[in-house]
């Protein structure tokens, strides 16, 4: 099954990620969608016949998606045409009032969430690290009492300003300063930087961080185009280095061959492979196990699911009921797959209508959001954004989406789209011939009859 996934996402590359663009919501999707399969397949016991069953329910999800987006993308392609021109211009936003005010909000409500935590667990983190001597911090409760602790601080509400906001708004703004040569750009950027991540650290979660990083480099390859790979080179001798400190601070280095700098960076990259292609992995099989034999829900799971997330109110426990059966515990999420919470609440033909639906719709979100000429440095961040969350959705419900950002990085792609299409936000422009991996062939433009 390992090769004819592969073999499916080599198609869906040639016939429509090479021509339509990688750097969208489908493109990133299937590629998640394959390391999730290939993963699965690692991990499944040949000899447990529910294993199994999940096995190729997931195969035939994928299977389906495939085949439907390859589809959707050559009829957009087709129906679009000439009427796309061979660059769009990408321009720099220059903040203004409103873009600093929610910059300023997006620090200070961060900052009081970790003031009435009563600690940042980063720098607790880096202190226990660096200051032998003092008390031995138990990195692991502070980790789960920053963000689930007795009380209810609104975490999933701060994390749509620590996690999103905050560093897209800072990203807009460092290019904008180096952009348009702003004096002090250097040690302002510098400054900014750390305080996002100081913020975006802080309950010890590196998930977010990597997932921003991914956007951020979705960014650079929709706005620099070909030459989106010097950035890409240069954002990772910061988010590398981050990483590696985080991955110490928070104690989440294992023994591993090697000492000092490089066992440190075998960890890393020894534990960032276990959370790519088993930790989600070994999630969804549990989680199968725990409900093949339950009832079909017909969405009631979904549904509590996103009622959860409004305040003080309790949503699904099926994720902590999974946990429990493998820890013991209800502290703790272990979600179900994509796939298995589809085949849960839907079951096996709701299973093959949603995948079919959501590969015409991540097409058309796509072609949604490349449908313009013209787009602002505001815009791109929020499509990359968006392009991200749909993209890395490999667990839960749709909560995962709203809870991981879709919101706030969808306002962002509006404002943008809206302020690129009605002024300059800037005398600083940027062309786009190509897609960074050469897939882009050509580009939307607004004008004539159109097809957006």
């Amino acid at each position: 099954m390992a090769v004819f996934v592969v073999a499916l996402w080599t198609l869906h590359y040639l016939l429509k990620s090479r021509t339509l663009g990688f750097w969208t919501p489908d493109g990133i999707f299937v590629t998640f969608q394959l390391l999730l399969c290939v993963g699965t397949f690692y991990l499944v016991n040949p000899h447990d016949p529910v294993e199994l069953e999940y096995a190729r329910i997931i195969t035939l999800a994928f299977a389906v998606y495939v085949f439907v987006s390859i589809v959707a993308g050559q009829y957009i392609y087709s129906v679009r045409g000439s009427r796309y021109s061979e660059a769009r211009s990408v321009l720099v936003t220059r903040p203004g009032g409103l873009f600093i005010l929610a910059l300023v909000a997006s620090v200070l409500i961060s900052a009081v969430y970790y003031y009435f935590v009563g600690y940042n667990t980063f720098l607790i983190g880096i202190q226990s690290v660096f200051a032998p001597d003092g008390d031995d911090a138990d990195i692991a409760t502070l980790r789960i009492e920053s963000y689930g602790g007795s009380r209810y601080l609104f975490p999933g509400y701060v994390n749509q300003f620590k996690n999103i906001l905050l560093p897209a708004l800072s990203v807009v703004l460092i290019h904008w300063m180096y952009s348009a040569s702003i004096k002090w750009r250097h040690l302002t950027s510098a400054a900014l930087v750390a305080v996002t991540l100081l913020l975006l650290l802080g309950t010890g979660q590196r998930g977010a961080f990597v997932v921003f990083g991914l956007t951020i480099v979705t960014y650079l390859a929709r706005v620099f185009g070909r030459r989106a790979l010097g950035y890409v080179v240069k954002f990772s001798a910061v988010f590398v280095p981050a990483l590696l400190l985080a991955t110490l601070a928070n104690q989440r280095s294992e023994p591993v061959d090697g000492s000092g700098l490089v066992g440190m960076v075998r960890a890393t990259v020894s534990q960032l492979a276990t959370r790519v292609l088993f930790d989600n992995q070994a999630s969804g099989i549990r989680g199968f196990h725990y409900t093949h034999d339950l009832d079909i829900q017909y969405g009631k799971e979904w549904i509590k699911g996103l009622i959860g997330l409004l305040p003080r109110v309790q949503g699904s426990s099926l994720s902590n009921e999974i946990f429990a059966t493998a820890y013991g515990s209800l502290r703790g999420t272990s979600p179900p797959s994509l796939w298995g919470s589809v085949h849960y609440n839907f079951g096996l033909l709701g299973l093959v209508v949603f995948a079919a639906m959501l590969a015409v719709g991540l097409t058309w979100l796509g072609h949604w959001l490349d449908c313009r000429e013209s787009v602002s440095t505001l815009g791109a961040i929020g499509m990359a954004g968006v392009s991200v969350v749909f993209g890395t959705w490999l667990a839960g419900g749709p909560d995962y989406l709203l809870n991981n950002g879709l919101v706030p990085f969808l306002v962002l792609t509006l404002l943008g789209s809206r302020r690129a299409l009605s002024r300059d936000t800037s005398r600083h422009r940027i062309t786009v011939e190509e897609d960074v991996v050469g897939a882009r062939r050509s580009l939307p433009v607004a004008h004539g009859k159109g097809v957006c």
